[in-house]
């Protein structure tokens, strides 16, 4: 009988193993299918968010391409020859858009632009050649435009042949109530300016009319020599270009041998002539002016309030250095360049009462004078 329990609980252990054997792996089945089926969910739950991604970075892309394509255009450039002058405008690229177009045409300045225009111009300045250029900018419609600036810089280019042999201003005027001046850069006969706007721009081409040249007792000039003082340094003077030289004074005299012109001193002059006289040559069509100053006195060593006595003076090249100081320097009044004890002076005007040129006939200035001088009246 005990037997038979031992055999029947043993039977009964063997069956429950069986079904727990048979339940809990379907119970891990079904877990790891849950498991699965999420791990799926997600993959494709990732799978569309990367796809929508790409999609909107792939639409951002064409977005940017498509703006490229409207928006971007080429680096501009473009010339046009007036008159004798070269006109060019060149810009960075999307400064103008594609299919632009420059237009120029010479016109006449208006009482108001020429008051403008003078308000600029410098006094010691003398126009020689000036030239009006309205300058406008098309679209491929047809439409005016100006620059869009942030984008890149705009430049106006002048060629001309007076650049080389003149002095050259470029005035642009903005409107009826302001004109400006550009800032130029030169390279042989070609000028340039950054600008910001088009409308009518004035090139001025002029020399400096505040130049002095001195004549001693009874010596001469050749005018071409005269001339080279008023054009840039360099230039090249037909003498037979030269037609006419006048004198607004008796005492320096102009006249014409061996189709050379050469201004004279009248050696018949008794005494200084401070005011002097203004010359005028007429060169390949244009006039140009210059004053001529005259003095008979060779030596006023020791007289009324002697300064040059003050310093030791060498001639060297385009400078005088004076090597002994007395006094300011304003008082010394020393015209174009010199160099005291070491630092180099400009600017400084002096009158032709201040000295007296003594061994220098053709001197024109300070520069190229061995001088000698008395103060007649300070």
């Amino acid at each position: 009988m005990k037997k038979y329990r031992y055999t029947a609980l043993l039977t009964f252990i063997i069956s429950l193993m069986m079904v727990v054997s048979v339940v809990f792996p379907t119970v891990a089945s079904a877990e790891d299918s849950m498991t699965s089926s999420a791990t799926q969910e997600t993959t494709h739950q990732d799978t569309a968010e990367q796809l929508t991604a790409q999609d909107t970075a792939d639409e951002l892309t064409k977005k940017d391409t498509a703006d490229q394509l409207i928006t971007s255009s080429p680096a501009f450039d473009a010339e046009k020859t007036i008159d004798g002058v070269k006109v060019k405008v060149s810009a960075d690229a999307n400064v103008f858009p594609e299919g632009t177009t420059m237009e120029v045409k010479k016109v006449t300045l208006t009482s108001q632009e020429k008051k403008l225009i003078s308000e600029k111009q410098d006094d010691n300045k003398s126009t020689i050649k000036q030239y009006s250029f309205d300058i406008t900018m098309k679209n491929k419609d047809g439409e005016e435009i100006e620059p869009d600036t942030s984008k890149g810089k705009v430049k106006v280019t002048f060629t001309n042949d007076y650049v080389k042999m003149l002095s050259t201003d470029v005035y642009h005027i903005v409107d009826d109530k302001k004109a400006e001046t550009l800032k130029l850069d030169q390279v042989k006969d070609t000028i340039t300016g950054e600008t910001k706007s088009f409308s009518t721009y004035v090139i001025d081409f002029n020399y400096d009319n505040s130049k002095i040249y001195y004549l001693y007792g009874d010596s001469s000039v050749l005018a071409s020599k005269l001339l080279a003082q008023l054009l840039t340094d360099g230039t090249t003077i037909d003498e037979s270009k030269i037609t006419n030289v006048t004198s607004t004074k008796s005492y320096i005299t102009a006249s014409k041998a061996d189709n050379k012109w050469t201004i004279s001193a009248d050696p018949n002059t008794k005494s200084d002539v401070s005011a002097g006289a203004d010359v005028t040559i007429t060169y390949d069509g244009n006039d140009y002016t210059i004053n001529v100053k005259y003095t008979k006195t060779k030596d006023t060593t020791g007289k009324t309030d002697s300064w040059i006595n003050n310093f030791n003076y060498t001639p060297s090249g385009q400078t005088v250095t004076l090597t002994k100081f007395i006094g300011t320097v304003k008082s010394i009044s020393i015209y174009p360049t010199v160099t005291i004890k070491g630092t180099e002076y400009n600017n400084v005007k002096v009158k032709s009462s201040l000295f007296a040129v003594s061994n220098s006939p053709n001197a024109k200035n300070l520069e190229e004078i061995n001088f000698i001088g008395r103060v007649v009246n300070k």
